[in-house]
């Protein structure tokens, strides 16, 4: 009996067959490497012996069985120290690459927000130095008018001054004059004074008060 699974093909056998008048010995030897479509697999091959006495003629018995394991689940292929090696260092190398790309996108993060605190400081700046050169400038043009107005006014105070040292001394002439005139009259010999010689007085103190002015 010989039984063939399917899917084999090519299963070589080599049959051999010792008679004898008593006994018949069968045996048959298979190939061990049969190609399985899958690989190499082992074929276990039974020997049978059948022993026989016949009285009248010999009779010959071939008994054939072939067994065919299971296949199993192939596994994967050891990896070898290099490939394991090659595998891990692939494995390196995108980690740092990936961390790098992280880290490129984090310094342009900082370096944009940086970028941009600076440029705020900037426009504060230019902005409290124009504020600043306004404030100068009005207080200097304050401080300006201040002094303008001071000396102005010193001049005018000793325009002012000079002008009433004048007045004052006028009337200081005016009333010296008068008294002098006065001095000069004889009032024993008159009882009383008339408008008339007060009027003369007057006009000779003020005639000698303008000329005393202009002489000055």
């Amino acid at each position: 009996m010989k039984v063939t699974p399917p899917g084999v093909s090519n299963v070589e056998s080599i049959m051999e067959e010792v008679e004898s008048p008593d006994i018949t010995v069968n045996f048959s030897d298979k190939d061990t490497n049969v190609n399985m479509g899958e690989g190499m697999h082992t074929i276990e091959t039974t020997k049978t012996t059948t022993t026989t006495k016949f009285e009248t003629s010999p009779v010959t018995t071939i008994i054939e069985t072939t067994f065919f394991p299971v296949p199993q689940p192939t596994s994967p292929p050891p990896t070898s120290l290099h490939e394991a090696a090659k595998e891990r260092y692939e494995l390196f190398v995108k980690q740092v690459s990936e961390s790098k790309s992280s880290l490129k996108l984090q310094v342009n993060e900082i370096r944009t927000l940086m970028a941009k605190e600076l440029k705020n400081l900037d426009d504060n700046y230019n902005l409290l130095h124009k504020k600043v050169h306004v404030v100068a400038n009005v207080t200097t043009h304050l401080i300006e008018d201040i002094t303008a107005f001071n000396n102005n006014y010193l001049k005018d105070i000793k325009v002012m001054n000079e002008k009433d040292d004048k007045v004052f001394k006028k009337v200081e002439d005016f009333l010296s004059n008068f008294k002098e005139t006065l001095l000069k009259v004889d009032l024993s010999s008159q009882s009383s004074i008339s408008q008339d010689s007060i009027s003369t007085m007057v006009s000779k103190s003020s005639q000698v008060s303008r000329l005393s002015w202009l002489r000055s």
